[in-house]
């Protein structure tokens, strides 16, 4: 049979609990760690090796999506899937998510049966989205990629050399925190950059800026 081994991740005892219940009950399952926060779930995936990291999303702590890189480039062992328990997405975590090495997206209200189907493709290297996940990013992409072209070279000369180097940073799914830290800027002046990139461009969210600068070749 099969072994699949699952660490958890989550600082609700109770939902841990539940969580704990049903994959426990699925024989080729083997919960082999479990943290509270992105900093043991780092301890976790050196120690016990899990295939794939199941977090909850909605009870770990803020900026727990910057380390995703961390736990998935991990020295001490391969590098797990991780898989998200979340109540909500939009469109910026989603592709956030996806840069940072996101495997696989289910939410919470969702039948035991989807999550045990999303544990076993992702152990098995495959990746899972959630039916609202998958019509959320075919919206955002058809969006995307009906918008009507305009000349580049154009849009292009609207944005200033401190603009430009926030939307490539936006394009490989940055936060807006992570872009402050890079560029040494206060977070409030990221939000207005990118908002006034926005305006300038005439687009609609994060999704489509990044689809913009990838047309334009301006990713850093």
């Amino acid at each position: 049979m099969v072994n699949r081994r699952l660490a958890l991740v989550g600082a609700s005892s109770i939902f841990q609990d539940g969580l704990r219940a049903v994959l426990d009950a699925v024989d080729e399952f083997s919960i082999v760690g479990e943290a509270q926060d992105m900093t043991e779930a780092l301890h976790a995936v050196g120690r016990c090796h899990p295939d794939v990291l199941v977090i909850d999303t909605e009870s770990v702590e803020s900026g727990w999506l910057a380390r995703i890189p961390d736990l998935q480039g991990h020295p001490d062992g391969q590098a797990p899937r991780v898989l998200l328990l979340i109540v909500s997405a939009d469109d910026g975590q989603l592709l956030r998510a996806v840069a940072a090495g996101v495997d696989g997206w289910v939410f919470k209200g969702e039948e035991t049966a989807d999550l045990i189907a999303a544990v076993r493709a992702l152990s098995s290297g495959y990746a899972w989205l959630s039916p609202q996940v998958a019509r959320q990013l075919l919206d955002h992409w058809r969006d995307t990629l009906a918008s009507p072209a305009k000349p580049p070279s154009e849009e292009v000369d609207r944005l200033s050399r401190r603009e430009l180097s926030v939307l490539g940073l936006v394009a490989h799914g940055w936060s807006n925190a992570e872009i402050a830290e890079e560029l040494v800027l206060g977070e409030a002046t990221v939000k207005t950059h990118v908002s006034r990139i926005l305006t300038k461009l005439d687009l609609r969210n994060r999704v489509q800026l990044a689809a913009f600068a990838h047309r334009n070749g301006l990713t850093v």
